[in-house]
This record gives structure tokens, sequence and C-alpha cells, in this order.
């Protein structure tokens, strides 16, 4: 059989497209926030935002936050499984989705309580359920996670 130069061509550009798609996919993480999926930014800078409230011990800022986070929090675990999750990974990230989501019912539980103590102890719990989502979508170790 005689290959013709478009068709070397071509599959050698096929070639150097597999190549370079199984490096970007090899290669090591770098930080959360930027290897985060875009569906979890969102969720991740309003969560951020009222650890740091918490942090500064600002529950009224904390609760400003509420309806915007309820809202977000709702719509993500309502959201299909994302076409990148493995499916080896499928039931981590089924079992990040169910915390998180226990989570977000406890932490609007501590918004509507009154306790700012167990308030920011939610939100602390809040913080922790998105990081391990996030790292079960994105397949890391199980052991920095769940």
């Amino acid at each position: 059989m005689r290959v013709t130069g478009v068709v070397a061509v071509g599959v050698a550009a096929l070639g150097v497209l597999l190549t370079l798609s199984a490096c970007s996919t090899t290669a090591g993480p770098s930080s959360g926030s930027e290897l985060a999926p875009l569906r979890f930014r969102s969720i991740q800078a309003k969560v951020r935002d009222v650890l740091a409230a918490a942090s500064r011990g600002d529950a009224r800022a904390i609760r400003a936050e509420h309806a915007s986070v309820g809202d977000e929090g709702i719509a993500l675990i309502r959201a299909p499984i994302p076409a990148a999750v493995t499916r080896i990974d499928a039931p981590r990230y089924l079992e990040g989705r169910a915390q998180f989501g226990a989570a977000l019912k406890a932490w609007v539980i501590a918004v509507e309580s009154g306790s700012d103590a167990a308030l920011f102890a939610a939100t602390r719990s809040l913080d922790d359920a998105v990081r391990g989502w996030i790292d079960a979508t994105l397949g890391r170790e199980p052991e920095t996670s769940l």
C-alpha cells in the first residue's frame, strides 16, 4: 500500500496532537484554584469569602451571603455529573456531592440558628466539603479530599 504525502502529514499531525493531549493530562497539579473546574469556581469564591469573614469573626458578613451561597450550592448539587469525571472517580464524586449537600444544609441551619460559634464551625466544614468535592471531580488522591 502506497502512502501519499498528504496522508503521511495527516498521520504525523494526529500523532503530535495525541502526544500533546497525553502530556497535558499527565502534568502535575498546581494550585487548587486554577485547576478547579469552571462550575466550582463561583461557589469556591463565595465559600472563600465567607471563610475569610469567619476568620475575622464577622458573622454578619456570613449571614449576608446566605442566599447566594445557598442558591449556588443547590444549583451545583442539581447539576449532572461532568463528562470529565472518569468512571472510576464517579463514586467519589457522588460521595463528595453528598458530603457537600450535608455541609450546605448544616451551614444553612447554622446561619438561621443565630449561634456565631456554630456558624463559624459550619463555614469551615462547608469549605472542607467544597475542596473535597473538587478533588474528587479532578480525580485527586482521596487522602487529601474526602
